[in-house]
């Protein structure tokens, strides 16, 4: 969106919050498929008959200890983990593209801004989960060794942060864009 050939993408009647969704999209899908050629990869390349059963052996061991630790919240674990991975996917993401968006508000220098972009707002979002994960084990310092706070506390919070943050990146980065576009 943002190279040389930016301004075709940009001059064509669709909203710059389409653009983003597009490339959004694009984006989750090539991750997951590159995942999924790795692990494939790596189980074709390492499995042998008796690894593999010996894996699924594994596999149903860690389903039964979770069954045994969480019981009938064990669905739930499960589901709140997987969405919470793939809003860390889709946070991760729209935080370069709006480091990218960021960084292209300089007039030279867009891809050190960029970069620039990026360490800061790391080191920001990093201090500030630093906080709040004192504050919070201040606050349920005594429930903290309960399993169950897992899947009931601490992953749908993870979940509210992440989601937060990424609707942050995406409507900062689709403001720039309307509002501050810079293809020069």
């Amino acid at each position: 969106l943002l190279t040389d050939e930016g301004y075709l993408m940009f001059t064509l009647p669709v909203k710059s919050c389409q653009l983003i969704n597009a490339k959004l999209l694009i984006s989750i899908f090539w991750t997951i498929a590159g995942i999924i050629a790795v692990i494939a990869s790596v189980l074709v390349v390492s499995s042998t008959p008796g690894e593999l059963s010996r894996f699924l052996a594994e596999l149903k061991s860690v389903r039964n200890e979770l069954q045994t630790q969480f019981g009938s919240k064990t669905t739930l674990l499960i589901a709140e983990f997987m969405i919470s991975m793939i809003l860390g996917l889709i946070n991760t993401i729209l935080m370069i593209y709006v480091s990218i968006a960021i960084g292209q508000l300089f007039n030279s220098h867009k891809i050190i801004g960029s970069f620039v972009a990026y360490v800061c707002i790391s080191v920001i979002l990093q201090f500030a989960i630093t906080i709040l994960a004192y504050i919070a084990g201040q606050i349920y310092d005594q429930n903290i060794n309960d399993l169950m706070v897992v899947p009931n506390l601490i992953l749908p919070c993870i979940i509210f942060f992440i989601s937060v943050l990424s609707l942050v990146y995406y409507f900062v980065t689709a403001y720039i864009f309307k509002k501050k576009l810079n293809l020069e």
